[in-house]
Order: C-alpha cells, then structure tokens, then sequence
C-alpha cells in the first residue's frame, strides 16, 4: 500500500515521504496511529501544493537537530560516579534513564531513552561510548567514564591515611637528624683529612675546568 507520512517515522523517512508499505503494517499500525495517510489522487496533490512549506519546515528541524548535537558535543567527557566493589563491579548497572537525566541536567535537553545506546552495558567501572540519535540525519556521541563514588567515609579514610603517612615522614626526618648531630658531638668523631683532600681536589679541578680566575686566586 502506498501512504504520506504525516510526520517523521525512523523506520520509514520525513514527513510528506511517499512510502509503499504492506497492507497488514498499514492497516494495524501507520493508519490507526496517524503516522501515515492512504495516498489517494486527491492527497497527492494536496502534498505538491505543501511541498515547499513541508522542505522548509524539515530544513529548520535539521538546523535545530545540529545545533542540539552541538549543545552535547561542547560537554566533553561525561563523568558519573557510582557505588562499585573491590574489583570495579557496580552495584547494579546505570541505565540509558539515567543517562537521560543526566543530559537534562547538564544540557537542559531532553534526549528520550529510547534515542540512547552505549558501546556495552555500564557495569563496571572504566570508558564508555554513548551514542546520541537526535533525528534520522542526525546524532552525537560521548565519550563517559564511570569512577568509583567518594562517599564522606571514603574520604575520611583517605585523608587519615594521608595524615598517618606525613607523621611518619615527619618523624623520620627528626630520626635522622638527631643521628647526624649525635655523631657530630661524640667524642669519637674526628676530622676526616683524606675526605677533605680529596673535597679540595674536585673544586680545584672544577675551578680549572671553568676557569674561575677568583676561586684560584684565592685559593693561592
């Protein structure tokens, strides 16, 4: 059977498209929904008489189609943080739902779910694609990475053990230095002659090499 779209049917075409269909797709589906009209002599003409305001009103929805990809494309890497175990498995998977809400909150725009499609299911944690289906002409797509949610206990945790850590590197400067000066006033310790000849000797040869005039007038 051939019909007229009355308006944009992904599996079809545009509105005001002739499309020759079954007989059985158009009388249960396309003609009940209004999604289409029976192509009568008299339909036809009345379709040449808006083919111009039709071809106008589709080139503004692309223009508009274009510009929503570019309101999506401008956000970059989408970042979602979400509840996962030891081994980077979340605890129940993010769903093109949330996916929608997030977009709307992000952009304002609302993306329907059934226009969303990912490179693999999101249960893990780790890179994603997201693809966007704007129109029949048009899409986007999102690069999306999933991090493990920081909860206010994780946070604490981290920021404990980064305390502990810099005590510990604090005490073991402290350690140290009172090794150095122990060693320094012990009644053992003695002026080593040889280490300071040989300290001598590499600035001297430094000196040459550089040709500081200053350091050898001195020195002499």
């Amino acid at each position: 059977m051939q019909l007229i779209l009355n308006r944009d049917y992904d599996a079809l075409g545009e509105q005001g498209d002739v499309v020759n269909v079954s007989d059985g797709y158009a009388r249960n589906y396309l003609l009940p929904q209004n999604i289409a009209i029976k192509a009568t002599p008299g339909a036809l003409k009345d379709l040449e008489s808006r083919r111009e305001q039709l071809r106008q009103k589709a080139e503004k929805k692309h223009q508009e189609s274009l510009t929503r990809a570019e309101t999506l494309q401008a956000l970059g890497e989408l970042v979602i943080e979400a509840n996962a175990g030891e081994a980077g498995k979340l605890f129940g998977s993010i769903t093109t739902k949330e996916l929608s809400q997030l977009l709307l909150e992000k952009t304002g725009l609302e993306i329907e779910r059934r226009n969303l499609s990912l490179s693999q299911p999101i249960n893990r944690l780790g890179e994603y694609t997201l693809y966007i289906k704007i129109s029949a002409k048009v899409s986007a797509e999102l690069p999306l990475l999933v991090i493990a949610l920081q909860t206010e206990s994780t946070r604490q945790a981290a920021a404990s053990r980064q305390a502990k850590s810099g005590v510990s590197a604090y005490a073991a400067d402290d350690e140290a230095h009172d090794r150095e000066v122990a060693a320094l006033s012990s009644p053992d310790a003695s002026y080593d002659e040889d280490a300071a000849d040989e300290e001598e000797a590499f600035d001297l040869a430094e000196a040459i090499a550089n040709d500081d005039s200053d350091w050898l007038a001195e020195e002499s």
